[in-house]
This record gives structure tokens, C-alpha cells and sequence, in this order.
């Protein structure tokens, strides 16, 4: 499920780059949500399982900081590039960005071999 979500985001974001539709726009926004959504269940669900109960709400705690202190920084960001070099070129620099953590989460073992709880 995470590597479809990945590959699905580079994708969309790449196209992204080349519409002008707003319908278009709209169908490769509602792609992102819905594949990005299940993505992220597992990825909870998983860390739930593997993480000792004395330890979750610190690694909750941790993780939603993080995520927290990163969300501003993507708008901004994105409107910087956008306002500097265009839609094409903004939107293809965060589809190669996540390509190359896609990529690279492709190399991780922990993640590669990773199952929802339950699946041994």
C-alpha cells in the first residue's frame, strides 16, 4: 500500500505540472487523498504494533510534532517556487522529490518487508 501511495503521488504530482483543468485538477487531487489515506493507516497501525505500550504516546507525541512543524513549510515552499518558476517546474520538483523517497524507501528494508499487524 505505501509503495502504490508513493508511486501514485509521484505521478499525480508530475501531471500536476501539465493541466490546466480544473477538472483534471480536481480528479488527480481526489487520487492523492484517497490512496494517501489507507497509506497512512498503515503506517499507524504498524507503528502501534511494533512500538512497546509504555512507549506509544511518546512516539504519537513525537511523530504528530514533527508532521506538525513540517506541514507549514510545504505551502510555503510550493508558493515560492510557484511564484518563481512556474507550475510545470514546481509541481515536477516535488514529483521528483518524492520519487527519489520513493526510491529510497525501496532500499529500506524495514519498509520494503513491512505488513499490517496481523499478516506476520
Amino acid at each position: 500500500m505505501i509503495s502504490i501511495f508513493c508511486w501514485t503521488t509521484t505521478a499525480a504530482l508530475a501531471a500536476l505540472g501539465h493541466t490546466h483543468d480544473t477538472y483534471a485538477v480536481g480528479a488527480l487531487l481526489a487520487v492523492l487523498f484517497f490512496t494517501a489515506t489507507p497509506a497512512n493507516a498503515m503506517l499507524f497501525a504498524v507503528q502501534i504494533d511494533i512500538t512497546p505500550p509504555e512507549l506509544q504516546g511518546r512516539v504519537i507525541s513525537a511523530a504528530m510534532l514533527t508532521a506538525g512543524i513540517a506541514a507549514p513549510l510545504g505551502p510555503l515552499l510550493g508558493g515560492f517556487l510557484f511564484d518563481r518558476a512556474g507550475q510545470a517546474p514546481t509541481f515536477l520538483t516535488f514529483a521528483a522529490l518524492v520519487a527519489a523517497l520513493t526510491i529510497t524507501m525501496h532500499f529500506s528494508p524495514a519498509i520494503r518487508t513491512m505488513r499490517p499487524p496481523g499478516e506476520g
